[in-house]
């Protein structure tokens, strides 16, 4: 052994006594200097790129660990360590090679095929996500976040019993999991027990008072069962944990559509498209983005009128709730009735379908009633329940 490997190694022994110690930057120092000398020195490259994992640099964990496997691809903490690196970078179907090379040269690395299952759902491949769930629970049978991933993709295909009963799994071995109670409170209203899913919501909230999909869901599951009051309450703390839930302040303007509040409705469903422009839901509840629904226009067209008797009483309130309503771009015709509800002098010839002149207050009014009757025929429609996420190591 020469001086020059003999110092390589010493500096390798203080870098790695560094990294244990948690003193990053100093191992991280020692060894890039080590890499200066010796470029191809692998288990420096490996570690270096470990502290890029450590620090939240995948880039840099990337390029490193990168560097290692190709010069030594037996070893499956490093493709471990890199797929989480590549995943981090977006780079779904590289991490997806590398989780799988790691579950090869050691297949009982359950936090691999764990890791491997979740990429490969949000890849769109629940089939072979099971299986690799299937293969953690056959290594460790009580680990509560397999059962609990297993539930969620049973949930995302619409087979309620298997899901229930795997939600209920985990439930068993960990019963303070308030991820599982929520979403087995969706599969539980999704067979019909209300009553059961509201009692799972609100052990989620009693769990965690911060999750804010529990609100969500016990405020849709109470507005089914009538209970608006309620629902609208769970609502409104929804949104005061999280102001920019754009999809609760839907659920919002429909609850309070159906307690006929129709001012605050608008509000509801405005706040939501002003932060999501292209939210369909809001749009179709406001009228403005599709057409009505064939069995619909009565209880709408009464509450469309209301509006108006309530705009007759207020002619300040035509303008103001005209400007809450986002019109669909694509149809000519909301645009125009708009524009000119707004006082436009002119549409622009070839752009908006024809040229309107201001007609003043009387035809105002007249546009105004034709949109609110056109509105009004829309089916309100609140979002879906939301699955609680979690479970990657």
């Amino acid at each position: 052994m020469n001086i020059a490997t003999r110092n390589i190694d010493r500096l390798f022994a203080q870098a790695v006594q560094h990294h244990q110690a948690g003193q990053l930057r100093d191992a991280d120092n020692l060894y890039r200097h080590i890499l200066a000398v010796e470029p191809k020195h692998v288990s420096s490259l490996y570690n270096a790129g470990l502290i890029g994992v450590q620090i939240g640099r995948p880039d840099v964990a990337a390029d490193m660990i990168g560097k290692a496997v190709a010069l030594n691809d037996c070893m499956p903490d490093w493709h471990y360590n890199l797929a989480l690196a590549l995943q981090a970078l977006g780079r779904a179907s590289a991490a997806i090679a590398h989780y799988k090379q790691a579950t090869a040269l050691k297949p009982d690395y359950v936090q691999a095929h764990m890791n491997l299952g979740n990429l490969l759902r949000k890849q769109g491949k629940p089939d072979e996500a099971m299986t690799c769930y299937g293969r953690v629970t056959a290594l460790d049978p009580r680990s509560v976040q397999a059962h609990y991933n297993r539930a969620n993709v049973l949930a995302e295909q619409n087979k309620w019993n298997e899901a229930a009963a795997a939600y209920e799994r985990a439930l068993k071995l960990q019963p303070d999991f308030p991820e599982a109670c929520n979403n087995l409170g969706i599969v539980l209203a999704a067979l019909g027990d209300n009553d059961a899913a509201v009692c799972r919501y609100r052990t989620a909230i009693a769990l965690r008072p911060n999750l804010v999909e529990a609100y969500v869901n016990l405020g849709k599951a109470l507005a089914e069962m009538g209970y608006l009051d309620e629902a609208i309450a769970q609502y409104r703390q929804a949104i005061a944990l999280k102001p920019d839930h754009v999809r609760v302040r839907n659920n919002l303007g429909v609850a309070l559509m159906n307690q006929g509040k129709l001012e605050e409705a608008i509000e509801a469903f405005g706040s939501a498209l002003a932060r999501m422009p292209g939210l369909a839901e809001a749009h179709n509840n406001l009228g403005a983005g599709g057409r009505p629904q064939r069995g619909h226009l009565g209880p709408r067209l009464q509450r469309g009128d209301q509006l108006l008797a309530q705009c007759a009483r207020s002619p300040a309130l035509i303008h103001s709730a005209i400007e809450d309503i986002i019109i669909d771009e694509a149809q000519p015709r909301e645009r125009a009735i708009k524009l000119q509800l707004l006082g436009a002098d002119r549409v622009i010839p070839g752009r908006f379908g024809g040229t309107l002149q201001h007609g003043g207050p009387q035809q105002c009014q007249e546009s105004f009633q034709s949109l609110v009757r056109y509105a009004s025929g829309i089916e309100q429609r609140p979002q879906q329940s939301i699955l609680a996420e979690g479970g990657e190591l």
